[in-house]
């Protein structure tokens, strides 16, 4: 090939001692590096085509995927907040990787945050949408007021004496790596986290192709994570009409950068708000 004789005697001609691959690499990188010096001097004199530049179909930006690389698997799970997927990647909840989501206290409403993309999830796949160790015992009817099916819900208790959280976190990663789940919401004991713990996490989640949802308190924000989308929510006061509200900021999201309290509306005045705030507080032996 004629580009090739021409690398190989220019190394020569430079009075490379290389041989084999190596020489060729090192041509080649030589070659490249004068042409991109070249391009980026004409560019500069040339102010009508730096404009240009931007539309380019050359110019990779790290913040896109290239066209192969996109699957299925991109396109998130809508969350039912149109200014909330105008910000996310996929345009929703990551369908196969670990979320967080951040808050204070129990039962400020992000039930009502997740609960239009598990009512999407429940109607459009056949796989189960596991609770593990959730604070408050789901309600039925308040889960089928809010759109999901509850034939699909799957709840697993955990702790067993002596099991210092691990229980929780062995079925988390068994219910993500399953591939039986669609989505996976989990409540773990903070205090046996570990950085490790995320990351394997994170793996499982895209292995079984799973949005795993693990909700941590506020004070979390601090420690590193592995999560592919991070959000921290606090109660908004009610809008107009008894709506609830929430601020939502989001910490960590893939290919953009943080933003500060957006406020989103829960569904207002209807008889799902009405029914989720039904979730009784777990008692010592319920079932």
């Amino acid at each position: 090939m004629g580009n090739g004789n021409t690398l190989r005697l220019r190394a020569r001609k430079a009075g490379a001692r290389t041989s084999g691959c190596a020489g060729l690499i090192l041509s080649l990188n030589t070659y490249i590096l004068a042409r991109t010096v070249s391009k980026t001097s004409i560019l500069a004199s040339n102010p009508r085509q730096l404009r240009q530049l931007p539309s380019s179909a050359e110019l990779w930006r790290a913040r896109d995927l290239p066209s192969s690389a996109r699957t299925a698997q991109s396109a998130g799970v809508p969350t039912g907040f149109e200014q909330l997927d105008r910000l996310l990647p996929g345009q929703g909840w990551p369908r196969a990787a670990l979320s967080e989501i951040l808050c204070d206290s129990a039962g400020i409403g992000e039930l009502g945050l997740v609960a239009p993309g598990l009512a999407r999830l429940s109607h459009e796949q056949a796989r189960w949408i596991t609770w593990i160790n959730p604070p408050f015992v789901p309600h039925a009817p308040a889960l089928a007021a809010a759109g999901i099916e509850v034939g699909k819900v799957l709840l697993i208790r955990t702790g067993q004496p002596g099991s210092g959280g691990q229980d929780a976190l062995w079925a988390l990663e068994q219910a993500l790596e399953s591939g039986a789940c669609s989505a996976v919401l989990a409540w773990l004991d903070e205090r046996r986290l570990r950085i490790s713990d995320m990351r394997r996490l994170h793996l499982r989640a895209q292995h079984g192709c799973a949005w795993a949802a693990l909700f941590r308190p506020g004070l979390a924000s601090r420690n590193p994570s592995a999560a592919e989308l991070r959000l921290r929510i606090r109660a908004a006061p009610a809008a107009e009409g008894g709506a609830r509200r929430l601020l939502l900021s989001i910490l960590k999201r893939r290919g953009g950068w943080g933003i500060d309290e957006l406020p989103l509306e829960l569904a207002a005045g209807d008889d799902s708000q009405a029914l989720l705030r039904l979730w009784r507080r777990r008692k010592e032996g319920a079932h």
